[in-house]
């Protein structure tokens, strides 16, 4: 079975983000004031996604997806520092503190490869007919442009984006009882704040 799909999507950012407000922090190694920004604009997604999907014998499928996301208005968390004088934004106050704050920041692509593995092993003997085993697998390969250094890591990963993830689940079931195991995989994630100067 193949399946195609051409969508466009829509994420607004959350309302404590967007709500006028600001935060010091005092207690942080390097001091910080986080400042909300009233201005942000939605994040939209141009989408495509291809699945090819075949059927095993007696109970399984086996699914191979490819995708390709193209986001703009591209949300990441910006860090500055608060420089010293009177018209720092802070009436003078808060040199040398950091400023974190949300920011739409240019584009970015995301695509990659989707694995997805189901099996009832219903032509197994007496109680072991119950067993079903399930896992998927998915790699993801990312860059962005938001026109600063630093943004994304040097093989293209960027923020939001976590490049490998797995899941592994085994479970049997008799009548009323029933056993599970799973095993969950996820890469490293990139930090999602971005230093530049001021």
């Amino acid at each position: 079975e193949f399946n195609a799909a051409l969508t466009r999507s829509m994420s607004r950012p959350g309302v404590q983000s967007i709500l006028p407000n600001t935060t010091v922090n005092d207690t942080a190694a390097i001091p910080s004031v986080t400042v909300n920004n009233s201005g942000l604009s939605p994040t939209y997604s141009s989408n495509l996604d291809v699945q090819m999907e075949f059927y095993t014998r007696p109970a399984g499928t086996l699914t191979l997806g490819w995708f390709r996301k193209r986001i703009t208005n591209y949300i990441i968390n910006d860090v500055t520092m608060i420089e010293p004088g009177n018209d720092n934004g802070f009436e003078g106050q808060f040199e040398g503190y950091k400023i974190l704050q949300s920011v739409n920041a240019g584009t970015a692509i995301a695509q990659g490869w989707e694995f997805a593995y189901q099996q009832q092993f219903r032509f197994l003997p007496g109680l072991l007919k119950t067993l079903r085993l399930s896992a998927n697998f998915s790699v993801t390969n990312s860059h962005g442009d938001f026109g600063t250094t630093g943004a994304y890591r040097g093989n293209g990963e960027i923020a939001g984006f976590i490049p490998r993830t797995g899941n592994l689940a085994v479970s049997w079931d008799y009548k009323k009882f029933g056993v599970s195991m799973s095993y969950n995989y996820n890469s490293p994630l990139l930090n999602h704040f971005f230093y530049h100067s001021s």
